[in-house]
Formats: structure tokens, sequence, C-alpha cells
């Protein structure tokens, strides 16, 4: 044992479990960025998506 008291197959699994949530929070990450860096409030972009909703219901 490399740390006394861990063991190696849980701590395996942690990091098998963050290398497979990386690219997720990656993906979201970069999406808040784009939203920052436009300098769109993102309130605005969901009440102008619910109006085109409204606008192309049947």
């Amino acid at each position: 044992e490399a740390v006394p008291g861990r063991s190696p197959l849980l701590d395996g699994f942690g990091l098998v479990a963050f290398a497979a949530l990386f690219p997720i929070i990656s993906v979201l990450a970069y999406g808040q960025l784009a939203v920052m860096r436009q300098g769109v409030d993102p309130i605005d972009i969901e009440q102008d998506e619910s109006q085109e909703e409204k606008d192309h219901a049947l």
C-alpha cells in the first residue's frame, strides 16, 4: 500500500468516476463561459425560448 489505511480499489473507483465526469463538467463550464463572454443574461435567453415555444404552438 502506498498510503496506509487506504484501499487502492476504492481510490481507483474514485479516479474512474472523476475521469467519467470531467468531460461533462468541462462542457458545462464552457457553456457558462460562452454566456458570460456574450454578456447575455441567461434569464433573457429562457424567456426568448419560451416565447418562441408559444409562437410555434399549434
